[in-house]
């Protein structure tokens, strides 16, 4: 059988963990806070057994940056999921894993804090959730990464570790 769950909430704890290498020499290593944000999503799922299910899921995850600054991109993850249900009565608890890859979108900011060529990277992530009826509560930990050109002369690449907290509504079974 076929399901999708619509889900939305808080992007908490995030933040960015910074790379610049120079004539493939580390030049720079650096980590900031970012602010917390949201997220949203959809994920399909087909069922082969009551407690198995291979699926699909897009998250979009806006600009990781600290309080007084601009963002170099939006993150989009397309990601590939197992997740395994545990029945609990009438209700599930389940286990999740995710990965993928972070398609990214540059911001006009990019640019004039000197970020060229920004490309995507791997995604992954695990998470736990109860599935109440429809209704699904989700808490996951994910990290994006992506590489870009710093200044011309640089090669920057950065990870992107946080924590999802999501409400979200499941359709089908």
């Amino acid at each position: 059988s076929l399901n999708t769950i619509i889900f939305g909430g808080l992007s908490t704890n995030r933040e960015v963990n910074m790379e610049v290498y120079s004539g493939g020499v580390l030049a720079l290593e650096s980590d900031i806070e970012a602010i917390d944000s949201y997220d949203f999503g959809i994920e399909s799922f087909l069922s082969p057994s009551q407690y198995l299910n291979f699926g699909l899921g897009l998250r979009y995850e806006p600009e990781l940056k600290e309080k007084d600054s601009d963002g170099i991109a939006n993150i989009i993850p397309i990601y590939l999921i197992t997740k395994f249900l545990l029945p609990i009565s009438s209700t599930y608890l389940t286990i999740q894993a995710n990965a993928g890859y972070s398609l990214v979108i540059p911001l006009d900011s990019a640019k004039d804090r000197g970020f060229t060529n920004i490309v995507g990277g791997l995604y992954y992530g695990i998470g736990v959730g109860y599935e109440l009826g429809a209704l699904v509560l989700g808490a996951n930990y994910s990290v994006s990464t992506l590489t870009a050109n710093f200044l011309g002369i640089a090669d920057f690449e950065a990870s992107s570790p946080k924590l999802n907290l999501t409400l979200g509504y499941k359709f089908g079974q």
